[in-house]
């Protein structure tokens, strides 16, 4: 029988062996952590269901603080601000197992003991400092960036979510890959996203965003193409 787990009792602990997170209660059950510091924000969260018979853990959202700053000046300079305003988001979200952690642990919905719930918020710490101090610094990078966006095939760009909406979030990916060298992912995302746009302009809900988003597009893509790479070190 599932044992019955209280958000406060994961908060707790989770303030001593976590110290450098806050943590707060949330609506829907939820419990977030997050670290803020110079380079990123990292959040994530446990969300107990059922009073606390059932728990959830399912990734992180985190905020790449240089990129971002990059990224968001050049959009401000080639993309309409109505664009920027209802389609850009700064964050990052990665499933638990993007990066293979049930190579270590998987965690399991249900706990049936104390003994359980102890191994569960030792590896769920573990997890926290495994993509903290591992996965993090390594997205941070550029090229490795553009690796994890361009791990899928445009048609699949979907399941890569680093945060804001159509178009913009593409936008994203188009700086991000070619920022960091993917060339033939490149040109694949920007012949896939030319297609989109072209489409909208035969779709009446798009008869004002339509002729935007080409020309972010085609400043976008004018920039990229042009300008200097602001993450090659000279």
């Amino acid at each position: 029988m599932a044992i019955e787990v209280e958000r406060e009792y994961i908060q707790k602990w989770t303030k001593e062996h976590l110290p450098d997170y806050t943590s707060r209660l949330g609506l829907m059950d939820y419990i977030y952590f997050t670290k803020d510091d110079e380079n990123l924000t990292i959040q994530t969260d446990i969300r107990t269901l059922f009073y606390g018979t059932l728990l959830s853990f399912a990734g992180f959202i985190v905020v790449f603080k240089e990129f971002e700053r990059i990224f968001l000046n050049v959009l401000e300079d080639n993309v309409d601000v109505l664009l920027l305003k209802k389609h850009y988001g700064d964050h990052f979200i990665t499933a638990l197992y993007d990066f293979s952690y049930s190579d270590y642990y998987v965690f399991p919905k249900q706990l049936e003991s104390e003994e359980e719930l102890e191994i569960y918020l030792q590896e769920f710490v573990k997890c926290v400092r495994y993509h903290e101090n591992v996965i993090f610094p390594y997205l941070s990078d550029i090229t490795n960036m553009a690796k994890y966006v361009g791990s899928v095939p445009f048609e699949r760009s979907g399941e890569i979510n680093i945060g804001g909406g159509y178009p913009v979030s593409f936008f994203k990916k188009l700086a991000i890959l070619k920022w960091g060298g993917y060339e033939e992912r490149y040109e694949e995302y920007k012949k896939g996203l030319e297609a989109f746009i072209e489409e909208g302009f035969s779709d009446p809900e798009e008869a004002v965003e339509a002729p935007l988003n080409k020309e972010g597009f085609v400043n976008l893509i004018n920039y990229l193409e042009n300008k200097p790479n602001p993450f090659l070190k000279s």
